[in-house]
């Protein structure tokens, strides 16, 4: 099938020119007085002219746009003066995604996007907005039924967990600061009003400027878990063939179709939280996942152990988890809570030195120390679970690593083939002790991601790398 782009391409491509013509408009800013009469005719000329140019070369860009593919090749033609052809092998393509956001609705286009093992992991391989029609024969065929579907529960729970506050505090800004651009400053102002008031009034005995602080905190993880709720809800996975089409969204609708033998890893994700809820979130690292630039790489959202086994074993038998095979040094503990105990020392060793400097600032001190102790004592325990949790193992052809990064536990599923290095590190204390460390670096778009699995007996390891138990 051969199509151009949705018309909608035409605003895409005038909208990257846009600054060649904002720049001219503010040029023109600078010819005032009667003098100039002569100089502002020409250059409201020669604004228009840029303006049809513009709107020709979009216009044209979009008429020689060309897409065609079929079940084994997609081609796709652009270019005005030097013409380019891409060809991209069906069956080299790992993620195929479908983006449909609410405004495009109305007018029957959508976002279709191509991304592939080679590609950049910033952005896409090929994006472009395309007719909701012109895909259904790639995607459409295989959104009849689901072999699993998220209740509200799990997906508010994943919600819960994943939301940073820091995301949803610079939407906020973002959006109060063009709404102040729109609307003028004063809206801004009597918002940040209304937040100082809100801190005044309910600071229940903490500094106001420590109130406000923590009333932003707590907004951005509010509008981040909102965004997050509505990015998954709905969700659904069904397993045909090679590959699992993934569907969800309300506000922006997505299709993703993962190529399965493209996947780099899987990674089953846990925090303190999910830990005592006897809760497992199962994420797929490929191609086109970025979670920052509103792709999803959910794959189960919210299971407990039995569950995310059992759907893990109807969607993915090839990467399933094996059982512990090599765990951690009984000594190892003192590495596992070394820089959190280095970190707490040093906040309780200043916080009297601050104190002492600037006694007028004693109570915001105090409430500052305390504030940033709570995320250290959370990292201590996450490091004594992962002490507990952490080991390897390798089974039917995929290494399991288990081990721990930042707040979270992680288990990464790795098939034989994707991963790119296996590394035994020592340092000198190690060497002494027969300990190493153990990475395995997974190859994911043109860059190496490291899992590593700390304090191994160092015999051990080898032979697990060397002989391959299976």
């Amino acid at each position: 099938m051969n199509k151009r782009p949705h018309p909608i391409y035409i605003l895409w491509v005038f909208f990257r020119f846009s600054l060649i013509f904002v720049l001219s408009l503010m040029r023109r800013l600078f010819v005032t007085g009667e003098s100039n009469v002569n100089s502002g005719q020409s250059s409201l000329w020669f604004d228009l002219s840029l303006l049809c140019m513009l709107i020709t070369i979009s216009i044209a860009k979009w008429l020689l746009y060309n897409i065609e593919y079929s079940a084994t090749l997609f081609t796709i033609s652009k270019g005005i003066i030097k013409r380019r052809t891409i060809f991209i092998p069906a069956s080299r393509v790992a993620v195929l995604s479908a983006v449909r956001p609410w405004y495009m609705r109305p007018l029957g286009a959508l976002l279709l996007q191509i991304d592939t093992c080679g590609g950049s992991y910033s952005s896409a391989d090929f994006v472009v907005p395309v007719y909701a029609a012109q895909v259904s024969g790639l995607m459409g065929e295989y959104s009849l039924t689901g072999s699993y579907r998220a209740r509200p529960w799990q997906l508010a729970a994943l919600s819960m967990v994943a939301s940073n506050s820091f995301a949803g505090i610079l939407l906020i800004a973002t959006a109060i600061g063009q709404t102040g651009r729109l609307l003028g400053p004063k809206v801004a102002n009597r918002f940040f009003g209304s937040l100082e008031e809100l801190a005044r009034l309910a600071r229940f005995g903490i500094p106001p400027a420590t109130a406000l602080v923590g009333y932003m905190v707590l907004l951005g993880w509010s509008v981040a878990f909102l965004l997050n709720l509505q990015r998954h809800s709905r969700f659904s996975l069904t397993r045909v063939n090679h590959h699992i089409l993934m569907q969800a969204g309300a506000l922006v609708n997505r299709r993703t179709l993962f190529h399965i033998p493209d996947i780099a890893y899987l990674d089953i994700r846990r925090s303190i939280p999910t830990v005592l809820l006897g809760l497992y979130s199962v994420f797929v690292a490929t191609a086109g996942c970025r979670g920052e630039k509103g792709d999803i790489s959910t794959l189960i959202p919210s299971e407990r152990r039995a569950g995310m086994d059992k759907h893990l074993a109807r969607l993915l038998p090839e990467l399933l988890p094996s059982p512990v095979s090599l765990r951690c040094t009984k000594g190892a503990i003192v590495r596992f809570l070394s820089l959190p105990l280095l970190l707490l020392c040093v906040i309780l060793a200043s916080s009297p030195i601050l104190i002492r400097l600037s006694p007028q600032l004693e109570d915001f001190i105090r409430f500052a120390t305390l504030i940033v102790i709570i995320p250290i004592l959370w990292y201590g325990i996450i490091r004594v679970l992962d002490y507990f949790y952490t080991g390897v193992s390798f089974r039917g052809g995929v290494y399991t690593l288990r081990y721990s990064r930042g707040f979270y536990l992680h288990t990464a599923v790795i098939p034989l083939n994707k991963a790119a290095l296996v590394t035994l590190r020592q340092s000198p204390l190690q060497q002494r002790f027969g300990q190493c460390d153990l990475s395995v670096y997974s190859y994911l778009e043109n860059r190496l991601v490291r899992h590593t699995v700390l304090s191994l007996d160092r015999m051990k390891a080898e032979v697990l790398i060397i002989q391959n138990p299976d």
